[in-house]
């Protein structure tokens, strides 16, 4: 146990260094334009599926009922259409439930389940409650069936969106004081909205570690007589490679590609060149334009040591290093006497590029798992990553998260569980 509190103490000491040390703890205000940007770039459930799809074939175990809550926040103000600002929080929620069984490495299994990623306007102090001033969300959600044979998955999933409190102009709903007199239908363009979608995604992934997955959208289209028709089209393409049975006794080993639409601004290129610009009174210095592809390349448990490295090259429009991470993991073994309870603790650090200036990151969770229940908690600073959070400049996040046999035992995307562990 000593051990264990020099880490906590470390882990402490090193994120109390960034949060203070942070010379932006100013809180950030958002409008609803930049909220929906940030909510609709990190709203991930296909990637949620694909993960527990991976983590089902290296235990080679679908547990007979599944179910994940995590809640994740930082302060926030948020600008309304009349001008006005209200305090609260950013939150992002995210849960799984499901049923299955069986074993789809050597056998045969099945998995009914659903998926939910929300980003919400919250209270601070109670960030799990909405904010009444200015309620707010995006949310994707996904039904899915999955069947495994013999090491091979195949999984179908009707994937949900939809938008609520935002004006149609895309701002939060206050509205504005209108003029005594003022016709209905120009009142009518702000009032509150719902912008809903929906398309299919597919995936199929082998216990080698190779694994694709594709989603199919409706989309609005004009066709050559400029009339607005819907077709299906290829929204989203991830292909994804952890050939764990290859490297396993060296490391577990990642690697992906990754795209970003130019729209998304994922690392806040635009937004912080015009922030340069005001501040200097010199012009804006626009970034390369065109789709974002990185390929991030990482390995878990190096050596069995529990340490755990990443790194992120961009490939276009620019070729440049976009995140560089390491860190370590540390989990007991299951104690005698205390129900079989494991404790695991897990910190890294690391760099993120935005508009060719480098600034640190941090990620730290803790927590303990016993008879399939998980509960645990974390905190960052600035991260990079989209899965944990949104990736904002200098945002200070705390979260919890509680599953029940829970198929990606991770804290802010961090591995709890070793190799051993995996195969156990």
């Amino acid at each position: 146990m000593e051990l264990n509190r020099r880490f906590l103490a470390a882990s402490a000491a090193l994120g109390a260094a960034f949060l203070f040390a942070s010379r932006a703890n100013a809180i950030e205000t958002y409008s609803g334009e930049t909220f929906l940007s940030l909510a609709r770039q990190s709203a991930d459930v296909m990637r949620l599926a694909l993960e527990q799809q991976r983590y089902e074939l290296e235990l080679d175990r679908v547990p007979g009922f599944t179910a994940m809550l995590s809640y994740r926040a930082s302060p926030a103000q948020f600008r309304l259409s009349n001008g006005g600002v209200a305090a609260g929080g950013l939150a992002r929620a995210g849960a799984v439930i499901g049923i299955g069984g069986g074993k789809p490495s050597s056998d045969f299994s099945w998995f009914v389940g659903f998926h939910v990623d929300e980003a919400y306007t919250s209270q601070w102090g109670n960030f799990t409650k909405r904010l009444e001033t200015v309620d707010a969300y995006y949310e994707q959600y996904l039904l899915t069936a999955r069947l495994a044979y013999q090491g091979f998955s195949l999984s179908y999933g009707y994937l949900g969106q939809q938008t609520h409190g935002l004006n149609a102009l895309g701002q939060f709903g206050a509205e504005p004081n209108w003029r005594p007199g003022t016709p209905e239908e120009v009142r009518g363009t702000t009032k509150d909205t719902k912008n809903n979608a929906s398309s299919h995604t597919f995936s199929l992934r082998h216990k080698a570690g190779v694994g694709l997955g594709a989603a199919i959208a409706e989309v609005n289209k004009v066709a050559a007589d400029q009339t607005m028709q819907t077709a299906q089209e290829l929204a989203a393409l991830k292909l994804t490679a952890s050939p764990e049975q290859l490297l396993r006794e060296i490391a577990l080993f990642h690697l992906g590609i990754d795209r970003f639409a130019e729209s998304i601004d994922y690392y806040r290129d635009r937004a912080i060149a015009v922030q340069d610009s005001l501040s200097s009174g010199t012009a804006v210095v626009e970034p390369p334009k065109g789709a974002l592809y990185q390929v991030p390349l990482g390995v878990d448990d190096l050596l069995g040591l529990g340490i755990h490295a990443r790194v992120i090259p961009e490939v276009a429009p620019r070729v440049q290093l976009r995140q560089v991470q390491a860190g370590w993991v540390y989990q007991t073994e299951p104690e005698r006497g205390a129900g079989g309870a494991q404790f695991f603790a897990g910190a890294r650090a690391g760099a993120v590029n935005r508009n060719g200036k480098f600034s640190p990151s941090f990620d730290s969770g803790t927590g303990i798992i016993s008879h399939g229940f998980s509960v645990g908690f974390s905190y960052s600073y600035n991260t990079p990553d989209p899965i944990s959070y949104f990736p904002i400049p200098n945002a200070h996040v705390v979260g919890m998260q509680l599953g029940w046999q829970a198929a990606m035992p991770t804290i802010q995307g961090m591995p709890v569980i070793s190799k051993k562990g995996r195969r156990d």
